[in-house]
Order: structure tokens, then sequence, then C-alpha cells
């Protein structure tokens, strides 16, 4: 008992000398979350952005809230973002939203961290023929190398052209592979 007693003691003495609390140390606050926007865009301005990002690799991600298979692929969408920013990937996503869903829009992308540039088609899915939406089939991923030049497209919709998350994701492998 004072055997415990003594290496009690001396636990404490060592913890104090080393600066550290014997009381549990407070929660840290939490960070505050990623700031996430939604601008409305047409294709002039879309491409200016892929203009911007020249030197990047940028994958876009065209979607809508309204479609089912659009917003179960988006989680990789964000997965690839938070893997490859440091490697040199741009993200860009394009809502096909109506403005009267902006908000939900805004709301999903909350839900899902996409801290990447967010835009909302000015015209909803009745621009799908202004940024060339094969079909107007979603969700529709385009990417593009460093120099800005369209080297895939994956297209839903067309049986010629089914793609799978896993082909996405090599593809932007390869493109970041290439300097």
């Amino acid at each position: 008992m004072r055997t415990a007693k003594v290496g009690a003691a001396l636990l404490g003495a060592m913890t104090l000398a080393m600066g550290l609390s014997a009381e549990p140390a407070a929660a840290a606050a939490p960070q505050s979350p990623e700031q996430v926007t939604l601008e409305p865009a047409g294709r002039e301005e879309f491409d200016k952005l892929l203009a911007s990002a020249r030197g990047k690799v940028v994958l876009v991600d065209f979607w809508a809230t309204w479609c089912a298979p659009c917003k179960e692929m988006f989680s990789q969408t964000v997965a690839l973002h938070k893997k490859h920013q440091q490697d040199g990937l741009t993200v860009i996503s394009v809502s096909f939203d109506d403005a009267e869903q902006a908000a939900d829009a805004l709301a999903f992308l909350k839900e899902k961290g996409a801290a990447f540039t967010n835009l909302l088609s000015k015209d909803g899915f009745d621009s799908t023929d202004t940024f060339e939406i094969d079909n107007g089939a979603l969700p529709h991923y385009r990417l593009y190398d460093r120099q800005g030049k369209l080297i895939k497209k994956f297209v839903s919709g067309d049986p010629q052209s089914v793609f799978k998350e896993a082909e996405v994701a090599a593809a932007v492998g390869a493109a970041l592979a290439e300097k």
C-alpha cells in the first residue's frame, strides 16, 4: 500500500514537472467548416475559370440535386479533391439546378464538404446545350490536362460510355502523373 502511495506521488510530481495537468484536457474547440459557396455562372464565366486553371489538372462534375446518380457520385468528387488538391488537381462542380433550387444545391454542397469552386448554371438544366453536355445526360464529368485540353469525358446515359467511379479516379491519377 505504501509503495502504491509513493508511486502515485512520484507520478504526480513527474506529471507536474513535465508541465502536464493531472486534470483532463479541455476539449478542443471544433474547427469551423470550410466555406462552401455556389456562384451563378454561364458558359463565359466557366470558360474563364478553366483558362485561369492552366497548369493544373481540372476535373469538372456536372450534376443536379434531382439526379440521384449525381448525388451518389458526388462523394467521389469531394474525395478526389481532398486526395489530390496538393498534387495539382482543381475541381469545379456545375449544378444544373434551377435558381429556385439554389438553396437545396448549396445545402447539399455544404453537407458533402465541397470546398472547391461550385457553380450554378444560370439557365438551369436548359443550359446543358450551352455547356455541350452530351444528350443532356447527368452525371457528366470532364477532365482537362494542365494545358487546358479536354482529355476525357465521362457521360452517363450513353451505353457506349457508361463509366465507373474507379475509371474517373484512374484518369485523374494518370493526368496528374503527366508533368
